[in-house]
């Protein structure tokens, strides 16, 4: 064309943007293009906007989709903004989501419809907002002739978590009220509308009514027009953790795993719900087993989240050999330990004389890593670096060297606790002092 001495239009542009935004491999070719249109003083046209969009939302460039879409100007429709304020959403930039709805409905920049208003409900129960903001978007809605779907709903119910009580339970009572209002209306909940009301009456210490909740969906499958699948069956797992109804966690478990076809395959957040359920009772023989099912039978790949968990249930059943595997574990397997599990670790290795040294050594480890030079780039499997110990980290291992009249050592991890800016608590001292009195280091 250019040999030729033939202009190019806003089409030729679009058709060579549409075609780069497929490839997965050549998405940023659809944005270069997009900016050659924007710099040829050629009018670009929305469907140019629409396909570099689609491209930067299949890579999974959510902060690209927030610019196209202020880019877009004018020419973005209710569809673009939509997709704006959902890749907001997925930035956790929940609190923006919601100022540029607002801003949209203040200048009647496009018109609202039911995607906008559920995506700004999703914002609201993201960001922890009042459920009076939630409530008044769906006031709003009818207000406006628009009809709240089963979706608004269930964004509209998982805003009752922003309402807290004194104790920190959320608005569950309200939750339930929604489900009501839905069912008036004849929208029919599905399977998010339930799971996530049961996780708000677990949350809530409602765990019975949750279970009864999910009992009824069997009996009234058919009315309620949702099946029983393995979110389902996670959430429900989640409330026998919540009692401490190991038995029932473990059978409702066992439900799932013997009919994945009816169910669903069973999945990393079923079974740690299952080991939390483990946890909560101290059962760190069962946590094991399951964590080796999950993996052998399942072929689920454990994360850092559920090795936390094991760990916590052996801590709690006094394995602290375990213990200490399953971190070794995580270190070898890429997964990065946060501090809570270090100090889980620690506090079984201390509970233990003869694993009082390894505590020593994990303590000297995490001191260690944050020293200058210690960042891993020599391309092992182990993690970079490691957290960096708190007060509880040196105090449990301080406490118990003092316990074991090691006052030498407990006296250098004092020191260096101090160094590190953090104040030991007077029973801690006071231990210090006892082991240096028990071996008459009157000095000291």
């Amino acid at each position: 064309m250019k040999d030729r001495g033939v202009a190019p239009t806003v089409v030729t542009y679009n058709t060579i943007i549409a075609r780069r935004a497929e490839q997965a491999d050549t998405w940023t070719e659809a944005l270069d293009w997009l900016a050659k249109l924007e710099a040829s003083g050629i009018q670009p046209l929305r469907s140019s906007y629409a396909a570099a969009l689609n491209a930067c939302e299949r890579a999974e460039e959510w902060e690209l989709v927030v610019e196209l879409t202020e880019r877009a100007g004018p020419l973005a429709d209710a569809t673009m903004w939509s997709r704006n304020l959902a890749a907001l959403t997925k930035l956790a930039r929940h609190d923006e989501a919601l100022a540029t709805f607002r801003r949209l409905r203040e200048e009647e920049t496009v018109p609202m419809d039911e995607v906008l208003y559920t995506l700004a409900l999703k914002a609201c129960a993201l960001a922890r907002r009042p459920f009076g903001e939630a409530r008044a978007l769906l006031e709003e809605m009818r207000a406006a002739g628009l009809t709240p779907n089963v979706v608004t709903f269930s964004a509209a119910m998982e805003a009752c978590g922003g309402d807290r009580d004194a104790e920190g339970a959320p608005n569950w009572e309200m939750a339930l009220e929604l489900l009501r209002e839905m069912q008036e209306q004849g929208v029919r909940p599905n399977t998010v509308t339930y799971s996530t009301l049961m996780d708000l009456l677990t949350e809530a210490g409602q765990w019975q009514r949750a279970l009864h909740l999910f009992m009824t969906l069997e009996k009234d499958g058919e009315q309620t027009g949702a099946t029983k699948s393995v979110w389902l069956y996670t959430a429900a797992i989640r409330a026998c953790a919540r009692g401490r109804q190991l038995d029932t966690a473990l059978a409702l478990l066992r439900e799932v795993t013997a009919d994945p076809a009816r169910h669903g395959a069973p999945n990393l957040c079923l079974y740690t719900a299952a080991l939390d359920a483990c946890e909560k009772v101290g059962n760190g023989s069962l946590a094991l087993q399951l964590l080796d099912e999950m993996a052998r039978e399942h072929s689920i790949v454990v994360d850092d989240v559920a090795c936390g968990v094991v760990i916590s249930a052996c801590r709690k059943a006094g394995l602290v050999g375990d213990c200490l595997r399953l971190l070794a574990f995580m270190l070898n397997h890429r997964l990065a330990p946060n501090l809570g599990v270090y100090n889980t670790v620690m506090g079984a290795l201390c509970s233990q004389p003869e694993y009082l040294d390894k505590a020593v050594e994990v303590l000297a480890f995490l001191a260690a890593s944050q020293r200058p030079g210690n960042t891993n780039t020599s391309g092992s499997s182990k993690p970079a670096r490691a957290p960096r110990p708190n007060a509880q980290s040196y105090s449990q291992v301080v406490d118990a060297l003092a316990d074991a009249l090691r006052w030498e050592e407990a006296l250098r991890l004092l020191q260096e606790m101090r160094k590190a800016g953090h104040r030991p608590e007077v029973l801690t001292c006071a231990k210090v002092v006892a082991a240096c009195e028990k071996n008459q280091r009157w000095k000291e």
